[in-house]
């Protein structure tokens, strides 16, 4: 609360996110970009090895990266799991396995 007794309200992250962003030295921006382009680059030849071999990549950069698997390949994927309840409350995104794609199924109230 302020002088006034009204509540004050909390910052708008998006905002303080930008202006920090814009706030950047030009070394720290030059240095933000090298960082990008080398992981793009690194991130690049993961897919390129996976689309070579046809087998998933291995080692770190793998991990936070979701294979998109071709339809018939999903469906049969799919087929092999049972499905798995989300946890009340949460949404489907954060149930969602980041390492072999499956996504918790909702059940439909009719």
């Amino acid at each position: 609360m302020n002088e006034t007794n009204k509540p004050v309200p909390e910052p708008d992250l998006k905002k303080l996110t930008a202006s920090a962003m814009l706030a950047l030295s030009p070394e720290a921006e030059k240095e933000l970009a090298r960082d990008f382009e080398a992981l793009k680059v690194r991130l690049d030849g993961v897919v390129q090895s996976e689309a070579a071999s046809g087998e998933p990549a291995e080692g770190p950069i793998h991990a936070g990266v979701r294979r998109v698997l071709p339809p018939d390949q999903a469906e049969e994927k799919a087929a092999e799991r049972p499905p798995v309840p989300c946890a009340k409350g949460k949404s489907l995104l954060s149930q969602a396995d980041r390492f072999d794609g499956t996504f918790c199924v909702v059940p439909r109230v009719v």
